[in-house]
């Protein structure tokens, strides 16, 4: 307003200005998180078969009766696996969060988790601690797996 030599009160640019700047924040704020950027690793990871850590691919029945399609992962692998994997330090090093303990709380906070402290068997082990997360969800994200459902 002081560069184009308006008013601010007029025509309510300010309030204007504001929904504005809120809603491009609410279109991009999936994209910013740092929890978006890991899971999008992991999904290619996944996809590539180079990640070895213990997960699966299950559906989740709801109270209501419907299943929903989930990966199974524990945080800390994964971001174990992340830091350690030689082609993706760089990656790792642009990360603003480095432990699972971090990745686990903001995956909590997301919509994407349908249940967390999971056991399931995986290759004839039992595997504790595990958070399932919704595909769907992550879909509305623009993130896509490719499960790899055994017959």
């Amino acid at each position: 307003c002081e560069f184009a030599d308006l008013d601010p009160q007029q025509g309510g640019f300010i309030e204007d200005l504001l929904a504005e700047m809120n809603s491009h924040i609410v279109d991009t704020d999936g994209s910013r998180l740092p929890w978006v950027w890991i899971m999008e690793i992991l999904l290619s990871e996944l996809e590539a078969r180079r990640y070895d850590y213990p997960h699966c691919w299950d559906r989740v029945k709801h109270a209501d009766g419907h299943t929903e399609m989930a990966l199974f992962i524990r945080p800390n692998h994964v971001m174990d696996h992340l830091s350690t994997a030689p082609h993706l330090r760089a990656k790792f090093d642009a990360l603003p969060i480095k432990t699972g303990r971090i990745f686990k709380n903001q995956l909590l906070q997301s919509p994407v988790v349908l249940a967390d402290g999971v056991e399931k068997t995986i290759h004839g082990r039992r595997q504790g601690h595990l958070t399932a997360i919704s595909l769907s969800q992550l879909e509305k994200l623009g993130l896509y797996a490719a499960p790899d459902i055994q017959p």
